[in-house]
């Protein structure tokens, strides 16, 4: 399956592109419906001509109609972090919407962004949704994130686009990404200065492009292959940025048997083809805080990992996480004790100490990553575990059951 933040940012480029753009292995889950609905609601036609396939009808950076509702991005973060900034550089005043989490949560790092194009807020609540966009007179972008992000990061690319000048993004970590790298197919002209990224200006071009895998689902499967006696795994079409690589890396650095793709002809850092990973027993582990934040993504996949090392994990800087990586670690936590992994957690250290897991009943609190995780840490325990609320990892991830199987996993899904 498609990666699904790479389908987000796809399906916006490509509408913003003059011509049209085919997209294959594209993930259709609801979160990314959403997004293409936005487009289609501001009259992007988008074709789907087969089930993980679009056909984009791109209208350019500016050429997006008022639409004749609000906007609503429902619970989708992924969706609200792409469209500000594309609605910013238009010229129609549009009101934003979204439901569940979305509306408690303030945005202000996404709204300094919009409002460094010259875009005007309101909302009842600062900086919360429900609010309304209106877009200001162009004025030039130069953006300094102090946010590891990649959705801000993404917004900041998008707001630059729209700049008369060259706009400058200073991101907080300057590594090479899926984001620059999907520009640059579309026709972006970006290039490397001053501790960041110029982007000129310059329309977009539709094109034909073949999506690569979902990086944290082939994390997840080379994490069950590593702890299942006996697996051997084949990942085909796996698309690894810096920070996959490096944790991949650390990995083999603790004893996991695995082949990386080799570094791709798209762009410096990036790495695409297949993924090989046999059974293996991994050792204990020390992230530093830095780690930690690099990681934050992976993190309990590593709790996982640390679950069924030999030996003692020390993770580091867990209470300096952005606070929703903070949460799933710390769900994480409380998933350890229920299966009787003994762990301690105190002072953002979270010391896990390895052994069996001995099964039982865990919540995910409809959070797909960990609900992921959760059911790896039931990979090998000594009695089943149950992972309740798990409708939108079914929603997002429809060949959980199959592909289990093939590792000599046992999955069922209980309804």
């Amino acid at each position: 399956m498609g990666d699904k933040s790479l389908s987000h940012k796809a399906i916006t480029i490509a509408a913003l592109s003059e011509g049209v753009s085919d997209l294959q292995n594209i993930d259709l889950s609801v979160d990314v419906r959403i997004t293409m609905q936005a487009f289609r609601d501001m009259g992007v036609v988008i074709e789907e001509v087969a089930l993980d396939r679009l056909r984009v009808h791109g209208v350019g950076l500016r050429g997006l109609k008022a639409p004749i509702a609000p906007i609503n991005i429902h619970e989708s973060r992924e969706s609200l972090y792409l469209l500000l900034p594309v609605l910013a550089g238009q010229s129609f005043v549009t009101t934003v919407v979204g439901e569940g989490e979305l509306l408690k949560q303030p945005m202000s790092d996404l709204l300094s962004v919009i409002r460094e194009m010259g875009g005007k807020i309101a909302s009842d609540v600062e900086d919360c949704l429900p609010i309304v966009l209106t877009p200001g007179q162009a004025t030039d972008v130069s953006i300094s994130l102090t946010s590891g992000s990649e959705r801000l990061k993404m917004s900041a690319f998008l707001a630059a686009l729209y700049s008369p000048t060259i706009g400058h993004v200073r991101p907080l970590i300057t590594e090479l990404s899926h984001c620059e790298v999907l520009l640059r197919q579309f026709g972006a002209v970006i290039s490397e200065c001053d501790g960041g990224f110029q982007i000129a200006p310059s329309s977009l071009s539709g094109v034909d492009i073949v999506l690569s895998g979902d990086v944290h689902e082939a994390m997840w499967w080379a994490l069950l292959a590593s702890l299942l006696a006996g697996s051997e795994l084949n990942v085909k079409n796996v698309g690894l940025d810096s920070v996959s690589f490096d944790y991949l890396s650390f990995l083999q650095s603790i004893g996991l048997d695995a082949s990386v793709p080799p570094e791709s002809v798209l762009g410096t850092g990036l790495r695409e083809g297949e993924m090989h990973v046999v059974f293996s027993e991994l050792q204990s582990f020390t992230l530093s805080a830095t780690q930690s934040y690099r990681f934050r993504e992976m993190l309990p996949l590593l709790c996982v990992v640390a679950a069924y090392a030999n030996g003692v994990t020390h993770i580091n800087g867990v209470n300096a996480l952005p606070y929703y990586h903070e949460d799933r670690v710390l769900a994480l936590v409380d998933a350890l004790e229920k299966v009787k992994v003994r762990c301690t957690y105190e002072n953002g250290e979270l010391i896990i100490y390895g052994s069996v897991p001995q099964g039982g009943e865990l919540d995910c609190a409809g959070d797909d990553r960990l609900a992921l995780a959760m059911l790896a840490l039931g990979a090998r325990s000594k009695s089943t575990t149950v992972v309740n609320d798990c409708q939108k990892l079914l929603e997002e991830f429809n060949e959980l059951e199959s592909i289990a199987g093939q590792l000599g996993f046992h999955c069922s899904v209980v309804q």
